[in-house]
């Protein structure tokens, strides 16, 4: 167990420090496209660091935002799992609700993630943006803590995330009169709401005291993670 701790302890590693020598090349091409008063200072930038493609901002970019993967694995849980590493903290490599071990550390991520809710609630009453954006990154770290705690991997983690935003999509109405029906239906039960049409032919039910979007109960459904268990081994 311990050899394949090392192991892909090892292949986090490499793949983090490719993983950060990308977002610094990023960085670097934002700096230079910011101080280059020139599109030869640009263009001469390009030839010093061997990009040949002009595009390559744009093209790293995309790949940052839309896959943000390294061998299937996201920047943040390669940061996560080795800080995890370093500091003696288990990476649990599946799901036991009958481990004690992980159990406690599930409990204390829990009382981690509302630490930091509370700061950036009181970060945000406080109208203080950068504690605000602390709080946010700290949000973060803590909440792929819990994923780590609860054994899961970032396969698993875009299948949930996949699976949640379908799900939330198909609140959504195609039909006013179905969107109308279902406000009449809300304001029958005391709850005033309104309806958007944010696109075209899409229309969103919300509840007026809050702007929550409430369910097309018709075409609405739960996220199904049936399927989780082919790569998460739950126990």
């Amino acid at each position: 167990m311990e050899n394949n701790e090392e192991k892909m302890m090892e292949s986090f590693s490499s793949d983090y420090e490719k993983s950060m020598a990308f977002v610094e090349l990023v960085r670097a091409v934002s700096v230079s496209l910011k101080a280059s008063k020139t599109q030869e200072d640009y263009e001469a930038f390009l030839k010093e660091n061997e990009i040949k493609d002009d595009t390559v901002l744009e093209k790293l970019h995309e790949t940052m935002v839309s896959e943000s993967m390294f061998g299937g694995k996201s920047i943040l849980f390669h940061g996560v799992s080795l800080f995890r590493h370093q500091y003696g903290v288990p990476i649990f490599q599946e799901f036991n609700l009958t481990d004690q071990v992980q159990l406690d550390n599930i409990s204390r991520d829990v009382d981690l993630v509302q630490e930091e809710l509370n700061e950036f609630k009181e970060a945000f009453e406080n109208k203080n943006h950068i504690k605000m954006i602390d709080a946010i990154g700290d949000l973060r770290v803590v909440l792929m803590q819990l994923c780590i705690s609860c054994g899961l991997t970032p396969d698993a983690l875009n299948l949930i995330d996949f699976e949640v935003s379908t799900s939330n999509s198909s609140k959504m109405f195609r039909d006013i009169d179905k969107a109308l029906d279902a406000s009449n239906e809300y304001k029958a039960q005391g709850v005033e709401t309104h309806i958007e049409e944010p696109i075209k032919g899409c229309y969103v039910l919300k509840r007026s005291s809050d702007n929550k979007v409430l369910k097309n109960k018709e075409d609405f459904f739960e996220p199904d993670f049936d399927y989780l268990s082919q790569i998460v081994n739950f126990k």
